[in-house]
């Protein structure tokens, strides 16, 4: 009787040890590898520390790892890939903190939230840092009581303005505005904004103004709030055939302009 409920322990112990071996084994297959490319030896050392240093706070490594395959297969040199892949890592922990502390401070609609940001999150915000978004302009966002997907498709809107030549903080706020009225049409802002931009031949700057106004002004969806922008005379500013200062009707204004001025008679 002793003998088989020792047995029986042994087992159970036995088991218990191969089931955590294969935990094991299976976080070690799951976290990403350095290459194995031989320009990599003067600074692999480094790279590891800093994959590792990454891993340990729970960020996505793969990051790293992908930026190191990019400078290889560009002939970057090692000790670039190195510094590049520090920066990221230094990077990837800076979005980290930046939402931790502004997620944490938003109304989360999960009961629970979780005190780590997802890696869903780090990564468009790291991605955002590195395209030139200001962390000023991503902050507010972070802070919204969206959930993280909307959180992260705005993040990735203004992400693409900020690519394309548009202020990133008029960017933010015009995105943040859109993603709490209409969450739904984020997808179709860069276009539209594109669209205003080109039809009204107006600078980028004043094609989020124009947006922005018609969507404060009306409280509009942004479909309706595009529509009005598109409208012919509706330049950034109010400045169309209307405007003061240009109307016939405006006060100052002698009522003639370009080929409707009086003609001097001749001597």
């Amino acid at each position: 009787m002793t003998l088989r409920r020792s047995s029986r322990k042994g087992h159970r112990r036995y088991m218990g040890i191969a089931l955590f071996s294969l935990l094991l084994a299976a976080t070690a297959a799951a976290e990403p590898a350095l290459p194995a490319d031989p320009r990599l030896g003067p600074v692999r050392a480094d790279l590891e520390r800093t994959l590792s240093r990454v891993s340990h706070e729970g960020l996505p490594a793969d990051m790293v790892v992908s930026k190191v395959r990019e400078g290889l297969a560009k002939g970057v040199a090692p000790e670039v890939i190195r510094d590049v892949a520090q920066r990221l890592a230094q990077n990837l922990s800076a979005s980290a903190a930046l939402l931790r502390a502004h997620r944490a401070a938003s109304p989360s609609p999960s009961p629970s939230p979780s005190p780590s940001p997802s890696l869903a999150l780090v990564r468009v915000v790291t991605e955002a840092r590195m395209a030139g978004v200001e962390p000023e302009a991503i902050a507010p966002l972070a802070a919204s009581h969206e959930g993280d997907a909307v959180v992260a498709r705005a993040i990735e809107v203004v992400t693409d303005l900020t690519v394309r030549g548009y202020p990133s903080r008029p960017s933010a706020s015009l995105v943040q505005e859109i993603a709490d009225r209409d969450a739904p049409s984020l997808g179709r802002v860069v276009a539209g904004l594109e669209a205003i931009r080109t039809e009204q031949t107006v600078s980028r700057a004043d094609a989020l103004e124009a947006l922005g106004r018609n969507m404060r002004s009306r409280g509009a969806s942004l479909d309706s709030a595009l529509s009005r922008a598109l409208e012919s005379g509706d330049r950034a500013g109010g400045a169309g055939a209307s405007s003061p200062g240009k109307s016939a009707d405006a006060p100052g204004h002698t009522g003639l302009t370009g080929a409707a001025k009086a003609k001097k008679p001749k001597k």
